[in-house]
């Protein structure tokens, strides 16, 4: 009867994995007792009295179901907490204020509004003076009549 802790401990070496993953086929001890070498473990790799199964992995499946239960119910009856904790004041803000410079700009580039009023409807935005694009686009058309 050969030794088999230390071919395991060789053949892990040769494989890069561990001596606990390593599977040696026991119908086909005698075999093992002429490998000595590296070769000899690679060849007994090749006729499958060595086997190294695959990693078992993390299953995902507790994550999928609840991705599906998040996804569902973001109508206005299912929203949990304040109302800003969710989306906070300074972020709707910021999305608001650069939609609007974004809507500015544009307006410029195409002259529709003056170089003057650009920086004035520009700080009105960002003191809080105009509530929406819509309403930007109001002031931008009233401008236009008064030209």
């Amino acid at each position: 009867m050969t030794n088999l802790k230390t071919k395991k401990k060789l053949a892990s070496r040769v494989f890069g994995v561990g001596q606990n993953r390593l599977k040696i086929n026991s119908k086909e001890v005698d075999k093992l007792d002429d490998a000595i070498t590296r070769g000899s473990m690679r060849s007994l790799k090749k006729d499958d009295i060595v086997t190294i199964p695959k990693k078992q992995g993390i299953s995902r499946g507790r994550q999928r179901q609840k991705k599906k239960k998040v996804k569902r119910g973001r109508t206005q009856g299912s929203k949990e907490g304040a109302k800003y904790s969710r989306l906070s004041k300074k972020s709707r803000w910021m999305i608001k204020v650069r939609a609007q410079r974004k809507r500015l700009k544009i307006s410029r580039d195409r002259q529709e509004i003056s170089n003057a009023s650009f920086w004035e409807l520009y700080k009105m935005s960002s003191s809080g003076g105009i509530r929406s694009v819509k309403h930007l686009i109001e002031l931008i058309t009233e401008r236009k009549r008064e030209n």
